[in-house]
C-alpha cells in the first residue's frame, strides 16, 4: 500500500484538504492510499475518525500498518502508514503548527515524539 503512496511524494501539504492532485492533509492522504486497497470507502476521516474505524490489536510498525500520534488516544492528531519498523509515509506540516508549509514525504517514524501505536489492517 505505501508503494503507491511514493507517486505522491512532494504533494503539498495544507490542513483540511483532502485532493491528492492538489493539497492533502494527513488523514486525507492515508485515505486515499487506504482507498486504493478497498479497505475504506469515499467517506472523509479524520486521523481520530480513522482510529476508530480502524481500531484492533495493536502491532509494532511494520509494512502498511496505520501509525497513529498524538498526546493521548482521546487526542490523536496524526497518521502515516509505515514503510517499515523505522520509516513512514506522511503528508505533514513543516513546523509545530497545522498552517506551516510541508509535503509528503518519508520520514524516520521517530521523527516525532508522541508515537502511539500501530495497527495492521
Amino acid at each position: 500500500m505505501w508503494e503507491y503512496g511514493v507517486f505522491f511524494i512532494g504533494t503539498p501539504y495544507s490542513y483540511g484538504a483532502n485532493d491528492i492532485a492538489i493539497a492533502v492533509d494527513c488523514s486525507a492522504f492515508v485515505c486515499e492510499l487506504l482507498r486504493m486497497k478497498g479497505i475504506i470507502g469515499k467517506k472523509d476521516y479524520s486521523s481520530r475518525m480513522l482510529f476508530d474505524e480502524l481500531r484492533s490489536s495493536f502491532v509494532q510498525p511494520s509494512e502498511d500498518s496505520i501509525l497513529f500520534f498524538g498526546k493521548d488516544f482521546q487526542s490523536i492528531s496524526h497518521v502515516a502508514i509505515a514503510i517499515d519498523d523505522e520509516y513512514l509515509i506522511e503528508a505533514s506540516g513543516e513546523g509545530k503548527i497545522e498552517t506551516d508549509k510541508g509535503f509528503v514525504r518519508i520520514r524516520k517514524i521517530n521523527h516525532r515524539r508522541d508515537f502511539l501505536c500501530a495497527i495492521k489492517v
